[in-house]
């Protein structure tokens, strides 16, 4: 990458920032990300028929169907490929995916405004985008299901149920 791109002098804290964030994103749906898109390239290539995110997300393949099509950040690494593969179709790992699959066909809304970040990235996201205000888990918990850390939400305790993307999580914060 150094070949192609160069840092502006005097920006390289901040780039090093931004790639360790972007990186850490990355990594962190990187197992998600494969089970689904190998089932779309099975798909595609074994049974020539194109199928979406939202179709291959509930689609599962045999072990042998997974192990054909390994994406390629993961070539030459088979016995990471199948333990990968094994995870996946273990009884645990099933049973989570269906019961957290439930849980969500149950929601009202949608389930908060974090996105792929945890609760205290979220925090400390809106803490900067907002002139480093001070902001506790229980607060950020409260506006990641109000709104994205970069808009402009705010925790008050007097916010009714409508003002949160899922009125059930109004019942959770009273408590």
């Amino acid at each position: 990458m150094q070949d192609f791109y160069r840092c502006e002098p005097g920006y390289e804290a901040i780039a090093a920032q931004v790639a360790d964030t972007a990186c850490r994103k990355l990594v962190k749906n990187m197992h998600y990300e494969a089970r689904i898109q190998a089932v779309i390239t099975y798909c595609a290539d074994v049974e020539k028929r194109k199928v979406g995110k939202d179709v291959a997300r509930n689609m599962f393949l045999t072990r042998e169907q997974y192990l054909r099509v390994p994406p390629n950040w993961c070539a030459g690494k088979g016995a990471c490929w199948e333990m990968m593969v094994d995870k996946w179709l273990s009884e645990e790992w099933i049973q989570r995916h269906n019961l957290c699959r439930e849980r969500r066909l149950l929601m009202q809304g949608a389930p908060h405004h974090q996105g792929s970040r945890g609760l205290p990235e979220y925090r400390d996201v809106w803490s900067e985008s907002h002139e480093e205000q001070e902001c506790n888990d229980f607060q950020a918990y409260c506006m990641a299901h109000k709104g994205r850390a970069t808009s402009d939400v705010s925790y008050n305790p007097a916010d009714p149920p409508e003002a949160y993307s899922n009125p059930s999580v109004h019942t959770r914060i009273t408590e």
